[in-house]
């Protein structure tokens, strides 16, 4: 990993984003290379998924998308994170992340729709028994903030297991009760850095650019959505930047917890 600066950040939120900037920026021409061709092979996945008549066929192209935004998000955690060549047939050589990486987003969508639907179930049945105490108006207001407040539980949830993520793209992998354990500290900073910032930094970038580019296929050619596919491999870009950035300052903290610790043991044994 890039080695972090050694006095401490005045205000880890802007670190992480200006950090996350500068690595991007800093590694553009790595990135654009690197992720040409995941890009072209998307955009042929989307073409194809469009002119399908068979509705089964579907989840293959929908397996294929999985797929290639696994591969893409191995490669871009790995240029971020490490100081090391990489292009897109390196893929192979990352196979088994590959794999890790695509069965941990499968068993964390599981999970996801096992727990929601817990809660949800849960909710509405909460709502039955306080009809005969609220009226519709506040039934209406208890359901809402109550699904409010499933949705952010499992929104810190997420953002805290996804730091397995950017652990298995460069060989250091970790269990999901491991990033629990990492971000114990740290739940607040997580959430705000991989949901809250990419979701408003991908909603601005791409409501922005959205509007000029329904323009421009408006008045030039509506062959120009692919620009879309390209605004939206920027946005993924950003989106892992700020997981990979925010994974990198945690193991840091965490690396500097572990040798007070030791030291503080050492001096304890010696007294």
């Amino acid at each position: 990993m890039d080695s972090l600066p050694l006095e401490e950040p005045k205000n880890k939120y802007s670190y992480v984003f200006k950090r996350t900037f500068d690595l991007i920026f800093k590694k553009k021409n790595e990135l654009a290379k690197v992720l040409l061709i995941p890009f072209i092979l998307l955009l042929i996945c989307e073409y194809f998924s469009k002119a399908i008549i068979m509705y089964s066929n579907i989840y293959i192209f929908a397996f294929v998308y999985i797929a290639i935004t696994v591969v893409m998000s191995v490669l871009i955690h790995r240029i971020i994170l490490l100081n090391e060549e990489v292009s897109f047939t390196h893929f192979l050589k990352f196979f088994s992340a590959d794999l890790k990486f695509f069965f941990k987003t499968l068993l964390l969508i599981v999970f996801g729709a096992i727990i929601g639907g817990i809660l949800f179930l849960l909710t509405n049945f909460s709502e039955r028994l306080l009809y005969d105490i609220l009226d519709l108006k506040g039934i209406l207001i208890y359901s809402t903030l109550i699904k409010i407040v499933v949705f952010l539980f499992l929104a810190v949830v997420f953002s805290r297991l996804s730091l397995v993520f950017p652990a298995i793209s460069i060989d250091k992998p970790i269990g999901f009760v491991d990033a629990f354990v990492i971000s114990s500290k740290y739940k607040t900073f997580v959430f705000l850095n991989v949901i809250i910032i990419p979701v408003l930094l991908g909603a601005l970038i791409g409501g922005v650019y959205g509007i000029v580019i329904g323009f421009l296929m408006g008045i030039i050619s509506p062959k120009l959505s692919v620009l879309s596919s390209l605004v939206s491999v920027f946005i993924t870009i950003f989106s892992i930047g700020f997981i990979s950035v925010t994974y990198e300052y945690i193991m840091s903290k965490n690396e500097e917890e572990k040798i007070v610790e030791d030291d503080e043991e050492s001096e304890a044994i010696l007294i």
